[in-house]
């Protein structure tokens, strides 16, 4: 399928390449790049003409998904380029070096098709923030929770009680609730008014609020609020003066019910709106998240280790490898679910020590194995596969093991700490300090914890990399021994 949507002088190019650059020719990379710029330009080019509807959650995720399963599609068809011609089984020449290039290569060239999405996040994302500048965004944002009190729309703002006598929440409009005056305000901008110092927070809302009694005064208001409210497009059906009047005929009383509050689509619409807004500016898109960044990571070299492996192995043992990493979870999982809930079994400390028992008894196998040099036996090439395709994750379920089954990180001891003094709740000082004290020592080790982690996944890689070389020659001449059964 490749060469027959691909251009005259792309095909030139791999008869070049299969002359000159054998491995660079394996790799296909040249049709991976053609093809993947040509997803790139159409996911970009998407980000540019797609309408932007900020009244309606912006759909990220869901296009986000959709360019993933193109881009799967595509690598598929360039999946089966790559594995169809394997030098190593046509007793081709084989150096030290190769193994880095392909792997470079073909991490290159699964990322180029994973990554589709990336265009079109980018720029839609950049196009919904450039449509109104930072400043505008956020007095704005002051203007409409300043004058929405005014136009009592909404419960949100005011001070309630609820009466347990009628058993009915009531509000008055003279007073305002201390922490519920910012409501165009997206929560992740609440949070940190050091950063958008512009920003009025809900202490201050709730100081600025007067009742207002002047009709003129406070058309006014409601109508400056109509102002920024047709600026984005959302329409107030009723006139200022209606508005205005509903207001102070609320004023006059004492006490309303909730009954008598009605929502307005405007109220919901505008909040969406600024909370699009907000994300495209102030929030970092999730595709460069670190979290995300490591699971595509994780995602695309595991993929480059499936298929690197698969072109050094017998097809016979990669299935029955494949096989063994999805059933032996799902089985120790199960049997661990089938024991009474008292016993220890049904925890995560049996299915994490199944899982690290198959590694370790792997890892045995794979000394048993270089030691043989006249033959091999599939049962023990299986298990250097299963060695192999865990080797980077291995260092993690280490160090998780030890955090959830033993007291290395000592995350045990944040629980047992004297929660009382003489048999009273913990309300003296010395009890108050003890616990203190044992949750800044929970803090620390804590993030002991997630440091360990960190030097785990980097020590995970370089040991999966660094010994990719030595793995390809113990696989090839798995291949070139005669086999014992």
């Amino acid at each position: 399928m490749f060469k027959s949507i691909t251009p005259k002088f792309i095909n030139q190019l791999d008869t070049y390449l299969l002359r000159n650059h054998p491995v660079l020719w394996m790799s296909k990379i040249h049709y991976a790049i053609w093809h993947g710029a040509l997803l790139w330009i159409i996911s970009a080019v998407l980000g540019y003409i797609i309408p932007i509807n900020l009244k309606g959650n912006i759909e990220y995720g869901l296009w986000y998904f959709l360019f993933t399963v193109l881009g799967l599609v595509i690598l598929c068809f360039w999946i089966y380029r790559f594995v169809i011609f394997n030098k190593e089984k046509d007793y081709g020449s084989k150096k030290f070096s190769d193994e880095y290039k392909n792997f470079i290569l073909v991490f290159f060239a699964t990322a180029i098709f994973l990554l589709v999405p990336w265009p079109f996040e980018m720029i839609y994302n950049q196009r919904v923030a450039a449509l109104y500048t930072d400043g505008e965004v956020l007095q704005d944002i002051n203007t409409l929770n300043e004058r929405d009190p005014y136009l009592a729309n909404s419960t949100n703002y005011y001070y309630s009680w609820y009466d347990s006598i009628t058993k009915v929440q009531y509000f008055n409009v003279r007073h305002l609730n201390p922490v519920g005056g910012n409501y165009y305000t997206p929560y992740y901008l609440r949070s940190d008014s050091a950063k958008y110092p512009g920003l009025l927070t809900d202490f201050q809302l709730y100081k600025q609020y007067k009742p207002i009694t002047d009709i003129s005064v406070l058309q006014r208001k409601i109508e400056e609020f109509i102002v920024v409210a047709e600026k984005y497009n959302c329409r107030v059906n009723e006139s200022a003066k209606v508005i205005a009047e509903r207001y102070l005929s609320l004023l006059a009383r004492d006490k309303i019910p909730t009954s008598e509050f009605y929502g307005y689509s405007y109220h919901y619409e505008l909040s969406t709106i600024f909370n699009n807004l907000c994300e495209a500016k102030f929030k970092t898109l999730f595709i460069f998240s670190i979290d995300y960044l490591w699971v595509m990571f994780y995602v695309i070299i595991s993929i480059v280790a499936f298929l690197l492996l698969f072109k050094i192995t017998g097809w016979k043992q990669y299935l029955i490898t494949l096989v063994v990493l999805l059933l032996y979870p799902l089985i120790m999982f199960i049997f661990s679910q089938l024991v009474p809930y008292s016993n220890t079994i049904r925890g995560s400390t049996f299915f994490e020590t199944s899982m690290l028992a198959l590694i370790i008894f792997s890892m045995v196998s794979l000394f048993v194995t270089i030691k043989n040099n006249r033959c091999f036996k599939p049962f023990y090439n299986v298990l250097n596969q299963l060695f192999y395709i865990t080797l980077i994750y291995s260092p993690l379920l280490v160090v998780l093991f030890l955090h959830d089954n033993t007291n290395v990180f000592h995350y045990s001891n944040y629980w047992n700490y004297d929660r009382g003094h003489d048999g009273e709740q913990a309300t003296s000082i010395v009890t108050q300090y003890d616990a203190q004290l044992s949750n800044l020592n929970y803090q620390y080790w804590a993030e002991e914890y997630n440091r360990w982690i960190t030097l785990m996944k980097y020590f995970g890689i370089g040991v999966f990399i660094f010994t990719l070389p030595l793995f390809k020659n113990l696989f090839v001449k798995q291949i070139s021994l005669p086999r014992k059964y």
